[in-house]
């Protein structure tokens, strides 16, 4: 009920008084989900027993940069590393010419510390840190933040899998006494949502000869070195690994960019400079856009196409006012189409902005993309359809479905990559729509658009979502029926969504968090 209530009031005038008398109703929830993990912890000696069966104990070296840290978040964030039950680690400090360098709560043979004569700002500092790393793989742990106990083993644990390039974990904000507020959950390597904001966070950890080959931090990108570093090591196909443990914990402080979003300004600025540098490394015909939230980002490709555009509906003079692209022709079906793209939609689809369709050709004139879809709002501004989920309502969902703002999924208002998308407003091309044999007339609904978006990715295509073409659309119809659901799974059995977060509830929308029993 207060959950109902918070979004009801979310754009009203009245939401910070609800918060004030209410409290957060998300953070105890989030200390509650945290007991609960707790519970089900491994005990401490099986740290130990599965790391002696483990035939690749890489080291791992963790840089950090320094100027002028408050003296105990500065020892939590050493002794957070000291503590770890991997113990093939080392810490390499730089202070970046602080008034009084820090003292070090723990010393070793396994901590570097080096002092920078002359401020030479945070990629400075980092570089200077990673000129001490000896590790196989190479991380980063600001100063004022902290890890979980079990951060470099579950990095490790993953590596028994697949000698990955570069991994990233789910994390967390602490206030400033270190006090969990809420998680930050993330989908497995979504190299759209990636260009769009540092969606990665922390922990990253790369191996050391792909850090090296890359040329460590940038010092014209301050601010925003991080995300800089995340484009800079994916430009080229590279093996990510998502890990969902919530391995990293961000401190929320008047200073930082977990608490207030514009506390830095600068930030913002190197984050958009360094989105459209890797446009232009990797040769993408497109424009970065500022969004409205500072550090995030929209990439506008460029159409300049003239292609014949197949819709799949009943002629509409209303959605060609409302379209700002040409020639456009309406059929019944599919087979009937003699366009080079074809536009699903359902009726009762009204865009918001004339260039939907120019930004959806945009992504779907890309050879790796299979289709994409447009983001739906009902018609009193509420979620409708931002990408299907697998596994939701035992079959197939809308993640976020009702709501104006997700507490513990925050991607769905981004673009990114997605399992599948609904063709109540896809986008495809006709040789790839054809490549499958369209959709399975055996099924329906958000079972046959997840069907034909799955054998879409089995050929090697990527789903998109793409936030910038919106439309309102009317009540939407069941997913399907019991019937329905039990084809689907037995063709495709159960299958978990990368792109979806393994802590949410999968036996309702609302994105809640799933409290472990």
């Amino acid at each position: 009920m207060l959950r109902k209530l918070g979004q009801k009031l979310l754009h009203s005038p009245f939401h910070p008084l609800y918060v004030k008398l209410a409290g957060s109703p998300r953070v105890r929830e989030y200390r509650r989900f945290l007991a609960a993990l707790a519970r089900n912890n491994p005990s401490p000696e099986w740290f130990p027993q599965q790391i002696d069966s483990w035939n690749y104990r890489p080291s791992i070296s963790l840089l950090m940069a320094v100027r002028n840290p408050k003296r105990e978040w500065f020892e939590q964030a050493v002794r957070s590393v000291a503590e770890q039950n991997y113990p093939n680690w080392q810490l390499c400090i730089a202070d970046d010419a602080s008034v009084v360098p820090p003292a070090l709560p723990h010393t070793g043979p396994r901590i570097q510390f080096a002092s920078l004569k002359t401020r030479q700002g945070i990629s400075g500092a980092l570089n200077r840190a990673l000129e001490m790393a000896a590790g196989d793989y190479i991380g980063v742990l600001d100063h004022d933040d902290f890890l979980s106990e079990d951060a470099l083993f579950r990095v490790v644990e993953a590596l028994q899998r697949e000698r990955y390039d570069v991994l990233y974990s789910d994390e967390d904000y602490v206030d400033e006494n270190g006090e969990p507020v809420r998680p930050n959950f993330k989908p497995d390597w979504s190299p759209e949502l990636l260009s769009n904001c540092m969606y990665m966070g922390h922990l990253v950890v790369a191996s050391k000869e792909l850090m090296l080959a890359t040329g460590g931090f940038r010092g014209e990108f301050d601010g925003a070195q991080d995300y800089d570093l995340a484009l800079r090591l994916t430009d080229n196909p590279v093996r990510v690994a998502h890990l969902p443990h919530i391995l990293y914990h961000w401190r929320q402080h008047r200073e930082s960019l977990a608490q207030h979003p514009n506390a830095k300004p600068w930030a913002n600025d190197s984050g958009h400079r360094a989105a459209a540098d890797a446009l232009r490394r990797r040769g993408t015909n497109a424009r970065v856009v500022d969004d409205e939230n500072p550090t995030r980002y929209h990439i506008v490709r460029e159409w300049k196409g003239s292609d014949l555009v197949s819709v799949i509906a009943p002629e509409s003079a209303e959605l060609k006012k409302k379209t700002d692209y040409g020639p456009l022709e309406f059929v019944a079906k599919a087979s009937e189409a003699k366009g080079s793209y074809l536009v699903f939609m359902h009726s009762g689809v009204t865009p918001l902005t004339a260039d939907w369709l120019t930004n959806l050709l945009a992504i779907a004139q890309r050879p790796e993309v299979g289709a994409v879809g447009a983001k739906l709002i009902s018609p009193d501004g509420s979620l409708q359809h931002s990408g299907l989920a697998l596994g939701l309502l035992g079959g197939v969902g809308n993640p976020g479905r009702g709501l104006f703002q997700s507490d513990y999924w925050r991607w769905l208002h981004y673009t990114r990559n997605v399992t599948a998308v609904s063709s109540v407003c896809m986008v495809v091309r006709k040789e790839v729509f054809e490549s499958v044999n369209g959709f399975d007339g055996s099924l329906t609904g958000d079972y046959a658009d997840a069907d034909f978006c799955l054998r879409l990715r089995e050929s090697g295509l990527e789903i998109i979502l793409e936030q910038r073409a919106v439309l309102t659309h009317g009540k939407p119809a069941p997913s399907g029926s019991k019937e329905q659901q039990d084809r689907f799974r037995k063709k495709w059995g159960n299958l978990m969504d990368p792109y979806f977060s393994r802590h949410l509830r999968t036996d309702r929308e609302d994105t809640s968090l799933k409290i472990p029993i």
